[in-house]
């Protein structure tokens, strides 16, 4: 089956989907959500590092304007945490957003407000790395009430709809202070030529908080996504299955340092049909065959096929810059494009 892509603006891609198990459950998907949205899909486009808005420490004005932006952004978190702390009895959001955040601080909140998001009810799950471990090989449904049951209650929500929206603000928030931060082993990625440029496929069905709203979704089980690897390699593949996690994938846990058998990192939660499509295809292959990243997927205790992105397909044509030009990034909440979709 050959997905067809059709920006409106000459730009287009066809891509020979594979045909496993996952992919299967993805078309279909994909399938009911293009009619919901009628393609009004709008891309992400960035580098693997996310380092575009590093601050350049010989040019002072910037670096100011980075700092006012970081600031601002502390601002913002701070406030959403407080609103957190109003609907909820017990105890209170462990941390606060600081001036000049390193990613360690950073991934203290992310930590707390994901834990909290997941589990309804604490802020430290304080489960041990050997049931952690245990819990990557099961599937999306026992796996989180197996969880929950280990979790201790620290909190009560009193308003689930305003909590749930301030925690997942926090989320959008910690995102756009983190790319003002400047990661080692996104450093590392970067001098080893193993940073392709990525351009997200995404639903426009997010508000102002990043909550997702209306689209269909489907999970696939951990023996479905082994199989979808039986006689693949990553490093033919162009097109890999949107992560569509609340989490991290594992990819942003290494970069982060974050501890990768936390319970919300995963290669994939659920699938709406969105995708990534990958370019720059030597930085790719070093980016899954000799990086700082594969060797340490490799190392971990941790089937790497329950690690590495999900394989969708290949391009087999392209009328398409492997650098896109800024008209082909789009934020969230502006320049939306109408993307025409055919599959056949």
């Amino acid at each position: 089956m050959i997905l067809y892509i059709d920006y409106g603006n000459g730009a287009k891609f066809q891509i020979q989907l594979l045909d496993t198990p996952v992919v299967k459950k993805w078309t279909e998907v994909f399938q009911k959500n293009n009619q919901i949205f009628d393609g009004s899909i709008y891309t992400r486009h960035s580098g693997i590092t996310n380092n575009q808005f590093k601050t350049n420490s010989r040019d002072l004005q910037h670096a100011k304007d980075t700092h006012n932006l970081r600031n601002k952004l502390k601002i913002e978190i701070n406030e959403a945490i407080q609103n957190v702390n109003k609907y909820i009895k017990g105890e209170p959001f462990p941390y606060e957003a600081l001036e000049d955040m390193s990613i360690q601080e950073t991934q203290k909140i992310h930590r707390s407000f994901t834990t909290g998001a997941i589990t309804k009810k604490c802020w430290n799950d304080r489960i041990s790395h050997d049931i952690l471990l245990e819990l990557k090989k099961i599937n999306k449904g026992p796996k989180w009430r197996i969880y929950n049951k280990f979790c201790p209650t620290t909190f009560e929500i009193l308003d689930h709809e305003k909590f749930n929206y301030w925690t997942e603000k926090i989320n959008v928030l910690i995102h756009s202070y983190e790319p003002y931060i400047v990661l080692p082993r996104a450093v590392e990625l970067t001098d080893q030529n193993a940073d392709p440029e990525l351009m997200f496929h995404e639903w426009n069905n997010r508000n102002d908080a990043g909550q997702i709203d209306n689209s269909i979704d489907v999970v696939p089980t951990v023996e479905e996504i082994l199989d979808s690897f039986k006689g693949k390699n990553y490093i033919d593949n162009d097109v890999f299955i949107h992560s569509g996690i609340y989490g991290k994938s594992y990819l942003e846990t290494y970069v982060e340092e974050d501890p990768p058998l936390s319970y919300d990192v995963t290669n994939v939660e659920y699938m709406t049909g969105e995708f990534i499509i990958m370019l720059e295809k030597e930085k790719k292959i070093n980016y899954f065959t000799n990086s700082g990243f594969s060797r340490w997927a490799q190392d971990l205790s941790i089937n790497s096929n329950l690690v590495f992105p999900i394989p969708l397909g290949k391009i087999i044509s392209k009328n398409f810059p492997d650098k896109p030009p800024h008209l082909f990034s789009h934020d969230w909440h502006r320049n939306k494009p109408k993307i025409r979709y055919e599959l056949r």
